[in-house]
């Protein structure tokens, strides 16, 4: 059941930003054009099954070279863009700072060294390294991957792409302007209506992305400084490319 849901989940956070651009497209006729979108959900509702089906599998087509451009951008300009990239170097390094931690990593020669942490890249892999190495350790890290991780990460991954969503169908309003010989109070109307739509969506992925990366920091952060005091000694990793 839980493997359904899953699925189900993963199904739905590629049609829904699908379904964004096409309502979006759909308000922006109807302020150009009311009789066009008239005869659309005319033939919607003449239209069989089959057809809605193909409808909905289109939408997620649309939705996956969504998130596809979305996640290509994450990593062309997340280093400049703070909100793009989960900032977990910095609480690694005041965890190497405090000698609670320890990263090396494997030179040419086939010698340790110190690792120095210089992008929030750099800090996600070693999150990810260190956060699943220690799951199976830690009842709190696994209750949290279990609870969170995967929820927060689908909204957060669903708003991002429904982000992308948002701006394609702005462009594709730009077009539709010319084609309808638009006035001045119909592109400012369309215009302010994906503006506040763009807002909300960009508000709500920022602040999941947040909540995500709090959660985790504050996680990992303990369970660092509670195997440090166990252990008594650094918790060591070694980086690898």
């Amino acid at each position: 059941r839980n493997k359904l849901m899953d699925e189900a989940k993963r199904i739905i956070r590629f049609i829904l930003p699908g379904m964004v651009f096409v309502i979006l497209i759909l308000a922006t006729l109807a302020i150009l054009n009311i009789q066009a979108v008239i005869e659309i959900f005319s033939s919607i509702g003449e239209a069989s099954f089959g057809a809605l089906l193909t409808l909905l599998v289109f939408s997620g087509g649309l939705g996956y070279v969504f998130s596809i451009i979305f996640f290509g951008t994450l990593w062309l300009i997340g280093e400049k863009n703070k909100w793009h990239i989960y900032n977990f170097r910095d609480p690694i390094k005041r965890l190497i700072a405090s000698n609670k931690l320890q990263v090396f990593k494997i030179n040419e020669l086939g010698e340790e060294v110190i690792f120095e942490i210089k992008s929030k890249r750099d800090g996600l892999y070693i999150m990810n390294a260190l956060w699943h190495g220690e799951s199976a350790e830690s009842q709190n890290i696994e209750a949290v991957s279990k609870k969170f991780d995967s929820y927060l990460s689908d909204i957060a991954t669903g708003l991002g792409t429904a982000l992308t969503g948002t701006l394609f169908s702005f462009f594709t309003s730009l077009f539709l302007f010319f084609e309808y010989n638009s006035n001045f109070s119909q592109i400012f109307l369309c215009v302010l209506i994906h503006g506040i739509f763009f807002y909300l969506v960009f508000l709500s992925h920022k602040r999941t992305y947040k909540m995500y990366q709090t959660i985790a920091n504050t996680t990992f952060a303990t369970e660092i400084s509670r195997k440090y005091e166990k252990e008594e000694k650094p918790i060591k990793i070694i980086f690898s490319e």
